[in-house]
């Protein structure tokens, strides 16, 4: 049967979250490490934008197992890196897509990242954007009704603070 990198890279994980003890843990590092290759992960989702919510997944359960802190630490490291270079250069490098929706993708893609450069970087262009009064108003435009406006703005609050980015006294209060 077939697997493909992802479903085991899960396997993986699952086994090391499941397994009692460091000793059992730290025999799996080495396996798993050698599964976690980003290109290789973002050439198997499809997507490379896209795949920015599946590697920060990976992330995050890499950073909650009991891995061992070195190889933790390089698998994390790796993965920030491949997320990072996709931030930078397929959403903020691409300038065929408007602010406002890079902004928009930053937000949907990026919330629940783990501590590392990519979250850093998508924290401060979700900060430096709310600091800019077009971003919200573009998005606004989107609506046509002052009801519309008023649930999408809400909405973008939630969402902001809800994402673990951004500054939330840079969010206007929903009252």
């Amino acid at each position: 049967r077939f697997r493909t990198q992802l479903s085991r890279i899960d396997t993986v994980l699952t086994l090391v979250e499941e397994v009692p003890g460091d000793p059992p843990k730290a025999k799996l590092a080495p396996y798993l490490r050698s599964l976690i290759s980003p290109e290789d992960m973002i050439r198997e989702y499809g997507s490379r934008v896209e795949s920015i919510k599946m590697l920060a997944d990976v992330a995050r359960r890499v950073h909650a197992s009991g891995l061992p802190a070195g190889p933790k630490r390089e698998m994390l490291e790796m993965i920030d890196s491949a997320v990072f270079d996709t931030i930078r250069t397929e959403i903020l490098g691409n300038t065929a897509i408007t602010f406002t929706d890079r902004i928009l993708m930053i937000l949907r893609l990026c919330s629940g990242m783990v501590e590392g450069r990519a979250k850093q970087l998508a924290s401060d262009t979700l900060n430096q954007a709310l600091r800019r009064p077009e971003f919200i108003l573009n998005y606004l435009e989107r609506f046509p009704g002052a009801g519309e406006r008023r649930n999408a703005y809400f909405k973008l609050c939630e969402a902001m603070m809800d994402s673990g980015l951004v500054d939330k006294s840079l969010v206007p209060s929903a009252a």
